[in-house]
């Protein structure tokens, strides 16, 4: 299985982590023209999202850390947090996952989630 990329429309390849990365953290997804790639989940060839360039793995990461503080520290279990998630994306929960969004997806995440923390 090899993944388009979203960017060029061209082919990934299946690679080790070791082509972008330092060290090696299992397999990625690679767009080699455009450097756009995405991790898997350990152990395994499957994804943890969608291919990304530079600008959306900073975003998720931002997102991430964001959000994850709802189900660590916000009172939410983490399930919760992401049907709170969903309800506020208008998104259904079964979609709701961070290393599938867009770039505007992941900025909505940031804003609500810090959102979150001024209304608590």
């Amino acid at each position: 299985m090899n993944l388009e990329c979203p960017y060029c429309y061209e082919e990934s390849e299946l690679v080790r982590s070791t082509e972008v990365l330092t060290d090696h953290h299992g397999w990625i997804y690679l767009c080699r023209p455009c450097q756009a790639w995405i991790g898997c989940h350990k152990g395994s060839t499957k994804p943890y999202g969608r291919l990304a360039n530079a600008e959306l793995r900073d975003l998720k990461d931002e997102a991430h850390e964001v959000f994850d503080k709802i189900w660590k520290k916000g009172g939410m279990e983490r399930n919760q947090a992401y049907a709170w998630l969903a309800m506020k994306m208008q998104v259904p929960r079964k979609y709701c996952h961070i290393g599938m969004f867009s770039e505007g997806m992941c900025r909505e995440v940031i804003k609500f989630s810090k959102e979150f923390f001024k209304e608590t």
